[in-house]
């Protein structure tokens, strides 16, 4: 997951300075220039994903033979498929920053229960009928899903504000 690596430390250098922007979530103004910054790195993230999704989809044979063992060349296609899912990821946790910033915490606390229970349930049915190729689009489907649902609720709640 080198995406999730790369954005991870963004967002540690990022946080603290988003957070000092926003205050404490009473000015509209601030909150919203805020929103807008992290949806923009949101969307570098995307694209960053996008990229590197096709060039792992394209390149996934020769990555495989200059990294791992060739006992595991045979699943080198599923390398896109981790890559879109550590994106999507680390998409969905830089938005949650912005309702992080809110005060109201509490509406990412369903979201987070659901996705990660349908999370569990996909990985076990994805294992089980497909092996290691249903983990992966399990994941996919996952970090989709969370990432769209957190979109929707940080749009809500830039709406609300103001």
């Amino acid at each position: 997951y080198p995406i999730s690596i790369l954005s991870g430390l963004v967002m540690r250098l990022v946080q603290p300075v988003f957070f000092q922007q926003v205050g404490d979530g009473s000015d509209a103004s601030r909150f919203r220039q805020a929103y807008v910054v992290n949806m923009r790195l949101t969307l570098t993230i995307l694209v960053v994903t996008g990229l590197a999704t096709l060039f792992a989809l394209a390149l996934h044979g020769p990555i495989f033979s200059l990294l791992v063992d060739a006992s595991y060349h045979p699943i080198s296609g599923l390398l896109p498929g981790t890559v879109l899912a550590g994106g999507l990821f680390s998409a969905g946790q830089c938005i949650s920053i912005s309702l992080m910033s809110g005060k109201k915490t509490q509406s990412m606390v369903l979201p987070k229960i659901a996705t990660a229970t349908i999370g569990v349930i996909l990985n076990v049915i994805g294992a089980t009928w497909l092996g290691v190729q249903g983990v992966v689009a399990a994941n996919v489907i996952f970090w989709a899903s969370h990432f769209v649902w957190m979109l929707i609720l940080s749009i809500k709640s830039y709406r609300r504000v103001g």
